[in-house]
């Protein structure tokens, strides 16, 4: 929840505002099979045809900057190419989950927004660190803006309108 807050309120400091409104949506009960998610989807704020993008931030690091930025079940949003073109500009690669054959993309709470036509990313930092080469644990970062909470931005910035985290 402290990651969607923090990103929440980079977006309200902002010297230029999105072009298009940007929603928070912290959904619950996913273990218990994505029932806040299908909540929304079923009684949305907002009209489903009308929501540019969902990116799930179900796994935000807090390892440090990545190389990398792991794609759950890539090849499923065509948010992707999207997502390609901002993670170039910071000099990373996307790449798959280690564990695809463990069905992640149709276990999490976008997935439900994808079943409606919403086009759904579910995205987090990756395993190749600047500092500290392949992920170990690391102490929690400071105060600086985290390689996910900028490239969220950038991505939110260019109309991705609907984040999820999970309480």
């Amino acid at each position: 929840m402290a990651g969607i807050l923090e990103i929440a309120e980079a977006f309200s400091h902002q010297d230029q505002a999105p072009e298009r409104s940007v929603v928070f949506v912290a959904v619950t009960l996913e273990e218990s099979g994505l029932l806040g998610s299908k909540y929304y989807v079923a009684h949305p704020t907002f009209p489903l045809d009308k929501i540019a993008g969902v990116v799930n931030l179900d796994a935000m690091s807090v390892a440090g900057r990545s190389r990398d930025f792991v794609i759950t079940g890539k090849g499923n949003s065509e948010l992707e190419d999207m997502l390609k073109g901002y993670a170039d500009q910071q000099g990373r690669t996307l790449t798959p989950e280690s564990n695809t054959a463990a069905g992640y993309y149709f276990r999490s709470d976008h997935f439900n927004f994808a079943k409606a036509g919403v086009p759904a990313l579910y995205a987090k930092g990756g395993s190749d660190l600047v500092e500290g080469g392949w992920r170990r644990a690391r102490p929690l970062p400071t105060n600086t803006p985290s390689a996910t909470t900028s490239l969220a931005t950038r991505f939110t910035r260019a109309g991705v309108t609907t984040a999820l985290s999970r309480t």
